[in-house]
């Protein structure tokens, strides 16, 4: 295990004395990235609650990069707390069927289905789960949330209300969630790492990603990470595995260009299509920005989907989706605007805006650079928008894009 810095050491004490202590559920971890939050967490997670830490993040591809950092069984904050709304359709349709069977004469025993219909209905889409159901039946010590600034207030009091103590990860240098509050976020971190480590393979990324958060110019690309000043086309980044924009129109532009490129007719989702979903729909279980790959396709007279999908957990779903949500930016608008559907309002993935690709990693991630459009934000969206990357981040200037390249950007094997 590599030696701790000093102030990684100082970082384990006080959540030490922290945990001890008990004066508040929380505590804060804050660092740059390369500054170890995660060794360090492991770290803590070893003195303080030993085969009883539970790891939890906003998304799925959150949970997915710390289960490869070997937090094993890290899941997503919805699936430890909340119960699918599945469950609570399923309750309202056994109630209801129970309801359509009472002969009308048995009217104490209908306005007892029809009270306990409307209890049902009256619960907030996202259901907490009973204590014993939550965080798969085991309650652990200690819990650690990783990609803690996408945690809005609602959530994290939800995740309080366990009673078990919060570790939570952050970067101040992200951006902000799109929509809702952190004010349990205000103020200094109860402990800050400074100390960058440059490690191997990753020094270039690191050093990226520091050049940009403190504003400066990002370094010369060598292969592994850096800025181009190539002329590109947008089919040049098939071989990424996410591409990264700022703006909608250029993000179709990309889109349209890279399905192109693989032979893929437009609108139609095909297998090998990476699709994301648009919004939080607790009937399917599924969250915003949450991608999966297509695996089999068929189209419905209305012009909607039947998708066989394989998550980011490798699991095999069957997504009834809007076909509304591959037709452009206005197609993808009303689908993610349309509640009463009863479909996944869903979307190509192939390029996602930085906001869409907070709290998750690719391996190899080109971004296409459009934080001007973002002003004083500009700063931050760079510095998000590059350590989205684990292995590879590619910048490239929108300006020197083109039709046809005679030098074409690939990504190191």
């Amino acid at each position: 295990m590599t030696p701790l810095s000093p102030d990684q050491h100082a970082a384990v004490d006080r959540a030490v004395h922290w945990y001890t202590a008990r004066r508040r559920l929380y505590f804060r971890l804050e660092g740059a990235a390369g500054t170890g939050k995660t060794s360090t967490v492991r770290q803590i997670a070893d003195k303080l609650a030993p085969g009883s830490t539970t790891y939890i993040a906003p998304t799925g591809k959150a949970a997915a990069v710390l289960r490869s950092k070997g937090c094993a069984d890290a899941g997503t904050i919805h699936s430890a707390i909340y119960a699918p709304a599945g469950e609570r359709t399923q309750q309202i349709r056994a109630l209801q069927a129970a309801l359509d069977a009472t002969p009308l004469w048995q009217t104490t025993e209908r306005e007892k289905l029809e009270q306990a219909i409307a209890k049902v209905r009256a619960q907030p889409i996202w259901t907490l789960r009973e204590p014993g159901k939550a965080f798969g039946g085991r309650k652990p010590n200690l819990l650690v949330l990783d990609e803690a600034s996408m945690v809005d207030d609602r959530i994290f009091t939800d995740l309080l209300s366990f009673g078990i103590p919060v570790l939570a990860l952050g970067d101040p240098h992200q951006l902000p969630p799109v929509a809702g509050h952190a004010h349990w976020q205000a103020g200094d971190p109860d402990a800050l790492l400074t100390t960058i480590h440059r490690f191997g393979d990753t020094a270039p990324l690191i050093d990226l990603a520091t050049a940009l958060r403190n504003n400066r110019p990002a370094p010369r690309w060598n292969g592994t990470a850096g800025q181009t000043r190539n002329t590109w086309t947008p089919a040049d980044l098939k071989d990424y595995d996410q591409v990264i924009v700022g703006r909608n129109h250029t993000r179709w532009q990309i889109i349209e260009h890279l399905r192109d490129a693989a032979g893929r007719e437009p609108g139609r989702p095909e297998p090998g299509d990476r699709i994301m979903v648009l919004r939080n729909d607790p009937d399917h279980n599924v969250v915003n920005g949450q991608q999966a790959t297509v695996i089999d396709a068929f189209e419905g007279d209305d012009g909607d989907w039947a998708l066989t999908v394989r998550t980011d957990d490798g699991t095999v779903l069957p997504w009834p989706v809007d076909g509304r949500g591959f037709h452009g930016q206005q197609g993808q608008d009303e689908a993610k605007r349309d509640r009463d559907s009863g479909l996944i309002a869903a979307t190509f993935a192939q390029a996602i805006t930085c906001h869409s690709a907070q709290g998750s990693q690719w391996p190899r991630v080109a971004v296409v650079d459009e934080a001007s459009v973002f002003r004083q934000a500009a700063a931050s969206w760079r510095y998000t928008a590059a350590t989205r990357a684990e292995k590879t981040c590619l910048i490239l200037d929108p300006r020197r894009m083109i039709q046809r390249s005679r030098q074409p950007v690939r990504a190191a094997a």
